[in-house]
């Protein structure tokens, strides 16, 4: 059996089945890499893709059933998107070549050496070495096209002949929908790795599925993901059965000739339009995004190493993979236009979003709205709600208050927010920074410092995986053990509903034995209390 073919379902997205779950980090993409090239293996299971044998992407792609929201533009905006793609006019241009008289194709479907090589000359396609050439096998670039157009519907068969369809005099009047789907189609032509084969007569066979790769850049997001590591993706899928010299071997000759077979799909994709390049910081593994510590000693906000040229999915490119996700039985909602976008949705989606992502999403919400406004709004609902939707909902109000709201007015609206007690260490922590003093009443008691703590310890780890739970928390308490048992210590008499899951964390993950200790020392104290 072979995988789904890339081409996504007009069937409305799957019912929400759970909560949001982060995207995966491109670090540990490659842990699912396996799955994803071996679907053949399986026995698929799903009940909604009656054309195709049935699989379930969630299980095979190891997935969470809901992922993080994503957002597109309007369905015309595609549409335009689709309408004035590169690769699509080429293609065009090549049917418009044919005529209405056609010409004959004496292999099935496909111009002979003759009217290839006219074309290639006409079109401008490069044609190495025009006296061996027999057909389009031979020139590979007027061969893409040539799949695309017929592919899409753009050249017509009549009998041995191949001349222009009347849809492409019609393009730039054709319906939004018909627009997508041609651009849909040349997608799913332009994933079919054997065209990467045929470079080379066949050489090295590319056996990760092409939308193995857009699956990829979709749970990248915004970071995107570098053309090398696509490159080793597609190394790992054409190389995998063979020993390891021959596969050196073949690898090293296949690149030597063609040039990296990712940046060649990726330059395809690009004309296409499903991807663009772009260089963006390089974000250290776990990055802490949230400023705020118990130890009143700030984090910096997403440590950065520079930056590095990535390929990350256009809106076009996302919308083509969402409905395949959607198709697959997942759960992608789309985001609210962001007038419409309420709190609740912009601090959910603070939990998931890349910084870029956020800044964008942010910037775009607040267009509309008065910051004093916002910040009052967002202070308000992390005063009601749980542990990590508070301490999300207490930073976007900080930034936005540093970054649009006077001096007096931030200094009136972190002092309203010290009367909601949930909130109070944080606008005390605020408020010090802010006048630059040590005032008395900007002195966080026991009771503050042990909510504060409790809520960072939940929101520096939710969502995060096992293996970077210990230096995350690390990170956060970055003091003498002495010091962080004293901190933890007094949970013992903590009225917050979470402190035995902070607790329980602490003492499973935290690195230093001693802190690990008091923890579930605590935590023994709390529930014995509690019971």
């Amino acid at each position: 059996m072979t995988p789904p073919p890339f081409t996504g379902a007009d069937d409305p997205p799957s019912p929400k089945r759970g909560p949001s779950e982060p995207p995966m980090r491109p670090e540990r993409i490659a842990e699912r890499l396996d799955r994803l090239t071996r679907w053949g293996e399986r026995t698929p299971t799903t009940r909604r893709h009656p054309v195709h044998r049935e699989y379930d992407l969630a299980d095979l792609l190891g997935l969470p059933q809901r992922l993080p929201p994503v957002r597109l533009p309007l369905y015309p905006e595609l549409a335009e998107d689709a309408r004035v793609c590169h690769l699509l006019a080429r293609a065009r241009e090549l049917a418009e070549w044919l005529g209405d008289e056609g010409r004959v194709c004496p292999r099935l479907e496909e111009l002979g050496a003759t009217d290839a090589l006219e074309a290639a000359r006409d079109l401008g396609v490069p044609a190495s070495d025009p006296a061996a050439v027999r057909g389009l096998r031979d020139l590979p670039e007027l061969r893409r096209l040539w799949r695309v157009a017929v592919d899409c519907g753009f050249v017509d068969f009549d009998g041995d002949r191949a001349g222009c369809a009347a849809q492409v005099a019609a393009w730039d009047g054709a319906d939004d929908t018909d627009v997508l789907l041609a651009w849909r189609t040349a997608l799913t032509a332009m994933l079919d790795l054997d065209l990467l084969t045929e470079l080379d007569d066949g050489a090295l066979r590319f056996g990760t599925s092409g939308g193995t790769l857009m699956i990829l850049l979709f749970l990248a997001r915004w970071d995107g993901l570098s053309a090398a590591h696509l490159s080793e993706v597609l190394r790992e899928g054409a190389v995998r059965d063979l020993p390891a010299g021959t596969a050196r071997e073949l690898w090293a000759n296949w690149t030597v000739r063609n040039g990296d077979p990712a940046e060649i799909l990726l330059a395809w994709l690009e004309e296409l339009g499903a991807v663009e390049r772009c260089e963006v910081p390089v974000t250290v593994p776990g990055a802490v995004t949230i400023s705020f510590t118990p130890l009143g000693v700030p984090i910096e906000a997403d440590p950065s190493a520079g930056t590095t040229r990535v390929a990350r999915l256009t809106p076009l490119g996302l919308w083509a993979v969402r409905d395949q996700l959607t198709a697959g039985g997942l759960d992608v909602p789309l985001l609210p236009e962001p007038a419409d976008m309420s709190i609740a949705d912009l601090v959910g989606f603070a939990q998931v979003a890349r910084p870029g992502e956020l800044a964008v999403e942010k910037a775009a919400w607040l267009t509309p709205r008065d910051p004093a406004w916002a910040a009052r709004g967002l202070l308000e609902y992390a005063a009601e709600s749980g542990p990590v939707e508070r301490v999300f909902a207490v930073v976007l109000a900080s930034s936005t208050i540093k970054d649009h709201v006077g001096v007096d007015t931030a200094e009136a609206i972190w002092r309203e927010a010290m009367g909601h007690a949930p909130i109070s260490a944080y606008a005390k922590t605020e408020l010090a920074v802010l006048t630059g003093g040590a005032s008395p009443d900007l002195a966080t008691d026991v009771r503050e410092r042990s909510w504060m703590l409790v809520d960072l310890v939940l929101a520096h780890t939710a969502r995060l995986p096992e293996d970077f739970i210990p230096a995350r928390l690390q990170t956060l308490l970055d003091a003498p053990a002495d010091k962080l048992v004293g901190l933890i210590e007094p949970l013992t008499h903590c009225t917050h509903p979470s402190v035995r899951e902070a607790l329980d964390l602490l003492g499973t993950h935290f690195p230093l034995k001693k802190v690990a200790k008091a923890a579930r020392r605590t935590l023994f104290k709390v529930s014995s209390r509690s019971n």
